[in-house]
């Protein structure tokens, strides 16, 4: 499945957008019977029903969203969209990286699944919305707060998605180690000496809380750190490939257009 950059596809009426800071949000319209294509938005995403319903499909997992429901999305989801009969009405708010670093200290809020409905976030979704109607001064600082609350809700509910288990103290340590180590991770072996655990145990409760093996973690913590510097700063492609532990300027461009469907050049053009 080819996923397709989201300004390019058919996307019904724009209703209109507004931006706060590092946040952009736009409301649409999407007739009946329309299908959307795979894409993905390139940001950790928000999509408030406001109307109608839809069904999208998260790379295999299907989301039945109606009037109210609340779904976020992981920046490189890929997804596809199907309308129903009556079309539906939406605010989509797109997410800056900061915010969703804050949580990392807390806990995954994509920890089992690239998407998930957040139907205790609707209130807060509902006053985000509001805010984008009658915005004033200090709306950026309400909706910053509203968002916050959003992601607390997302990670809260993705604890209780692990019965009621409390992470261990020593896996935060594990993660602190490969987000700071990221160009040159310690092996499995290195951390489960410094958490005191067998290195099978380590992988498996891992994996449990954050959805990825270690390996697979530090790979999509050097795939977010160089996005971020292909978009924000101006540095040559080969620079931030060696910043953010990629074997060459190749590899790179792989993992990057496999991940947002353009190569690094275009993404930083069309940021």
């Amino acid at each position: 499945m080819v996923a397709k950059e989201f300004e390019s596809i058919t996307q019904g009426d724009r209703l209109g957008s507004a931006s706060w800071g590092g946040v952009r949000a736009t409301e649409s319209a999407h007739p009946a019977g329309l299908r959307l294509p795979p894409h993905h938005h390139g940001s950790t995403c928000l999509t408030y029903v406001l109307d109608g319903g839809f069904v999208e499909t998260v790379e295999g997992r299907e989301f039945h969203m109606q009037r109210g429901g609340v779904l976020l999305k992981r920046f490189d989801a890929v997804h596809t969209n199907r309308f129903g009969d009556t079309g539906a009405r939406s605010l989509l708010v797109e997410l800056p990286d900061a915010m969703i670093d804050r949580f990392e200290a807390i806990g995954s809020l994509f920890s089992s699944a690239p998407g998930r409905s957040v139907p205790s976030a609707a209130r807060s979704a509902r006053r985000i919305h509001a805010e984008f109607l009658e915005p004033d001064p200090v709306s950026e600082l309400v909706v910053e707060g509203l968002l916050l609350e959003v992601l607390g809700h997302a990670v809260r509910s993705s604890v209780h998605d692990l019965a009621g288990t409390v992470a261990p103290s020593w896996l935060a340590r594990v993660r602190d180690a490969l987000h700071e180590h990221f160009t040159d991770p310690p092996s499995l072996a290195e951390l489960a000496c410094d958490a005191d655990v067998h290195p099978d145990h380590l992988g498996r409760t891992f994996r449990r809380y954050y959805g990825l093996t270690p390996g697979a973690y530090v790979r999509r913590v050097r795939l977010e750190r160089a996005i971020r510097l292909i978009v924000d700063t101006r540095r040559p492609l080969a620079e931030i490939a060696y910043a953010t532990g990629f074997a060459d300027q190749s590899h790179m461009t792989r993992q990057v257009g496999d991940a947002t469907g353009l190569p690094p050049g275009r993404l930083r053009d069309t940021a």
